[in-house]
C-alpha cells in the first residue's frame, strides 16, 4: 500500500511528473531500442530462469543473478555500459560475474585504441551469455549440492 502511495500519488500532486519518463526520449531509449534490448534481456532471463533451476541458486544467487536481465534490457536500451557493469558488481560467490566485470573493463583499457569503453557492455553481454550456456550444459554430478548438514563426529 505504501508502496503504490508512493510510487501513483507524485502524479497527483506534481504537474508533468510523468515528463521525467519521457526526458530525453529523443536521445536515448527510441522505441526500436526497446525492441532490441528486449530481443536480447528476455532470452537472457529464460537461459538464467533455467540454469536456476538446474543449478539450485540460493539466495545469494538468486539475488546477484536476478538484477543481471533488468540492467541488460536498460544497458542496451540506453547504449550506457554502467547499468550492466554497476550490477555485476554485486558479490558472486562462484565469482563468474566479477570476472565477466574485471574482462569487459579490462579490454576497453587495454586497447583504447582498438576497443572503445562503451563496447564493455556487449563485451560483459557476451561473457554472461558463455557463462550461462557453461551453467546449462554442466554435468548433473557437478551441479549436485550436498545438503546434509556436517557432522560432528
Amino acid at each position: 500500500m505504501i508502496l503504490a502511495a508512493g510510487l501513483l500519488l507524485p502524479i497527483v500532486l506534481f504537474e508533468n511528473y510523468l515528463y521525467i519518463f519521457t526526458f530525453h526520449d529523443e536521445l536515448k531509449g527510441r522505441w526500436y531500442s526497446s525492441l532490441v534490448a528486449g530481443a536480447i534481456a528476455v532470452p537472457f532471463a529464460i537461459a538464467l530462469w533455467r540454469a536456476e533451476a538446474r543449478m539450485a541458486f540460493d539466495a545469494e544467487d538468486r539475488v546477484g543473478w536476478g538484477l543481471v536481465p533488468f540492467a541488460l534490457f536498460l544497458g542496451f536500451k540506453m547504449n550506457v555500459a554502467r547499468h550492466l557493469l554497476i550490477v555485476l558488481l554485486v558479490p558472486d560467490k562462484r565469482g563468474l560475474r566479477t570476472l565477466v566485470v574485471a574482462i569487459a573493463l579490462l579490454v576497453p583499457a587495454v586497447l583504447p585504441g582498438l576497443v572503445r569503453f562503451n563496447s564493455a557492455l556487449p563485451i560483459a553481454a557476451a561473457l554472461l551469455t558463455g557463462v550461462l550456456a557453461w551453467y546449462l550444459t554442466e554435468p548433473a554430478a557437478a551441479r549436485q549440492r550436498d545438503s546434509r548438514p556436517y557432522s560432528t563426529m
